[in-house]
């Protein structure tokens, strides 16, 4: 599944990234504000999200864009978030049980707790449970992610 291509970031464009920064922001009563790696994440992120990309290049975005610290606050949380959301459709095959695990093990790669080895052998784990997933036509993602669903989300 690792490297199954689709367009990952489709589920969650960058208008819907900053909404959930937002969102965490006003909620913790932090102003939201773009951090000194804005340009350059959001950039990565429109490109990318027009393309199929592998599963582990999507969450490397998610992870550099992380690194990058796109915003003055909560760049964890707002990727970690919305890797759970870009991996929802994609989980509908395992339990849940299995979904939470992938979807976990995803979001604490994406915020740089876990390692690329971890992350490959939790996927690869789950391979043959996800196989309906990775067979299946790619679902068109809605133009709008819901913001307030990636935002409840937490790492």
């Amino acid at each position: 599944m690792i490297h199954h291509e689709k367009n990952w970031l489709a589920a969650a464009p960058w208008s819907a990234v900053e909404k959930v920064n937002q969102s965490l922001c006003q909620n913790k009563e932090t102003p939201h504000r773009a951090g000194k790696g804005y340009d350059a994440v959001r950039k990565l992120w429109q490109d990318a999200e027009k393309q199929p990309v592998s599963l582990r290049r999507a969450l490397d975005l998610m992870r550099q864009g992380h690194d990058l610290n796109p915003f003055g606050f909560f760049n964890g949380n707002t990727m970690a978030a919305v890797c759970k959301q870009v991996m929802e459709d994609s989980l509908k095959s395992l339990s849940p049980v299995e979904a939470q695990i992938v979807r976990t093990t995803c979001a604490h790669y994406v915020v740089g707790t876990i390692k690329a080895r971890e992350l490959e052998e939790v996927l690869n784990s789950f391979a043959a449970s996800w196989s309906k997933a990775q067979t299946a036509p790619a679902t068109k993602a809605p133009a709008k992610a819901n913001a307030t669903a990636l935002a409840s989300a937490k790492a």
